[in-house]
Parts: C-alpha cells; sequence; structure tokens
C-alpha cells in the first residue's frame, strides 16, 4: 500500500514529511500527510515545476502566438549570441537545445536583466537538436524569458493570470516571497550513501481555454518519453530533487502528487521506493 510505503520511509528518517494526493476525473480521491506533516503545509517541488512552466508555453502556442519551430532569438535577439540563433522553442522543451550545463548565478536569478545577460553569453555544448540531455539549470529559465517577452509579464504573473488562477490552484506558487514562506516545510539531507501538494488536480483535464491542446504536435510535445519522468504508459509528468514527483495519466484521467521534505543520499534505495509507491499509485486506476 502507498500508505505503508510512505510510513515506512517516515519512521526510517528518510522522509521527516511527507504528503500524496491521488485525484481522478477532477475528484480528489485520496489526500493524506505524514511525519510532521500538517494538511496546510506546502513543500518544494523543485524540476516537478517544469511541466507548470510548460503548460504556459502550450497555451501560448495553442493561441498561435509562437510556434514549436519558433526560434527563441526571433522573440529575444540578444540569445542568439554564440550560434544559439537557431535554438528554437521545441529544442528546449525537448532539452534538446544544447545547453544541458550552462546556469545563472544564484546573485542574478532575482533580477531579470541579469538572469537574460548570463543566457545571451551561453555558449552551445553541441549543435542544437542532435543529442538529448536533461537541461536542469538553463531550458526552463529560457522559457521564463520567453513568457515574458510573448506576454508582456513576468512568467510568475502569467502563469498566475493564465493557468493557476484559472484552475482554482491558489497555494501552487513559483518563487514564494519569504513572507509567504511560513507554511513551507524545511528540506533536509537524510541517509547514510553518497547523494547522487504539486496539487494533484493540475493534471486533471482542464478547459480549452485554459489550454488548447488541439494540436497533435503540441500533444506529441506534451507526452514525448524523453519528457516524462514517470513509468506509466501514456502519463506526463516529472520528478524534482528529494523525491518529489508529479504526474497525469490522460487514458485513465487519474493523477498522482508526492511531496517529501528529505532528499535521501541513498539514490538507490530511493528510486526503489518510489517505483514501489508509484507502482501502487498506478493501480487506482
Amino acid at each position: 500500500m502507498i500508505r505503508d510505503q510512505i510510513q515506512r520511509a517516515v519512521d526510517d528518517g528518510i522522509w521527516p514529511a511527507a504528503q500524496f494526493a491521488v485525484a481522478r476525473h477532477g475528484e480528489i480521491l485520496a489526500f493524506e500527510s505524514f511525519g510532521d506533516a500538517r494538511g496546510t503545509d506546502r513543500f518544494c517541488l523543485f524540476s516537478a515545476t517544469k511541466p507548470v512552466v510548460a503548460s504556459l508555453l502550450w497555451q501560448l502556442i495553442g493561441e498561435d502566438l509562437i510556434g514549436l519551430d519558433t526560434r527563441v532569438a526571433e522573440l529575444w535577439p540578444e540569445f542568439g549570441a554564440h550560434g544559439k540563433d537557431v535554438i528554437t522553442l521545441e529544442q528546449v522543451l525537448l532539452h534538446t537545445c544544447g545547453l544541458p550545463g550552462a546556469a545563472i548565478d544564484l546573485d542574478a536569478i532575482a533580477s531579470r536583466e541579469r538572469r537574460a545577460a548570463q543566457m545571451a553569453a551561453w555558449r552551445l555544448e553541441w549543435q542544437p537538436g542532435t543529442r538529448y540531455m536533461y537541461h536542469a539549470t538553463s531550458a526552463h529559465w529560457v522559457l521564463a524569458e520567453v513568457i515574458h517577452r510573448v506576454t508582456g509579464q513576468d512568467y510568475r504573473q502569467a502563469l498566475r493570470a493564465r493557468i493557476l488562477d484559472p484552475l482554482g490552484l491558489d497555494r501552487l506558487e513559483l518563487g514564494v516571497p519569504i513572507d509567504r514562506q511560513a507554511d513551507l516545510k524545511l528540506v533536509t539531507t537524510t541517509g547514510t550513501r553518497s547523494m547522487e501538494v504539486l496539487e494533484a488536480l493540475f493534471g486533471q483535464p482542464v478547459d480549452v481555454a485554459v489550454l488548447d491542446a488541439d494540436s497533435e504536435r503540441t500533444l506529441a510535445i506534451a507526452n514525448d518519453p524523453k519528457l516524462r519522468a514517470v513509468g506509466v504508459p501514456g502519463a506526463f509528468g516529472h520528478g524534482g530533487a528529494g523525491g518529489q514527483s508529479a504526474w497525469a495519466d490522460p487514458e485513465t484521467g487519474l493523477s498522482f502528487c508526492l511531496l517529501v521534505s528529505g532528499m535521501d543520499r541513498d539514490v538507490l534505495g530511493d528510486h526503489e521506493r518510489h517505483t514501489a509507491i508509484e507502482s501502487q499509485a498506478a493501480r487506482w486506476a
């Protein structure tokens, strides 16, 4: 059982706090907190936010404001320096744009101007479109700037207005200000070996006014195997550092979310734990 697996990790000190939620066809089937988590607590999602940001790109594509073949430099000429002028939005979404090792300095993250300047200075590690590698610290910062240039809004404001508020996801935030962090669980490192609620309804079917997925190519991007971090055939979603997981399966209408506050150093053990938990979650269908 999912509950037993999560409780075992809590009892073993791997996850000081945890929550999981399961939804299907717009209805929450299960939502539970473990350890020192309260039902009102929030967790850091890390890279599990990537499909959330990508959903706004899908909407803009559906509105024909941009296309998958749109080159980033068409919207943002400065980005095209050092051979990056050929990079398309599709390549950024698919983590094939040739910038897997690029990153923004921590002291520049809060400044859009400094972020943009650093991204413009990035240099390619390979020709865009020729290889796939997870762009953990680069791709979605590029998308954030693209969103601003297309909508005229900060990516967080655009996401709030276009996706989160229409879906009623008032407690899901990117870049949470310090004065709203009191209910965030502290992330801690646990385990002994070397370390190598995203709300479940986010993955539920939404009105076309929120996300237009009529385009076959848009759906192909959303369901590309390289973008899926889950083992459920046909499902899409993404994992996050420390064991966060959020995915949805359009075929069954099922969506699942697991949030934890412990970063397990035992990578293999963490993988086995998640395999067991998410296999159980898929049986909810």
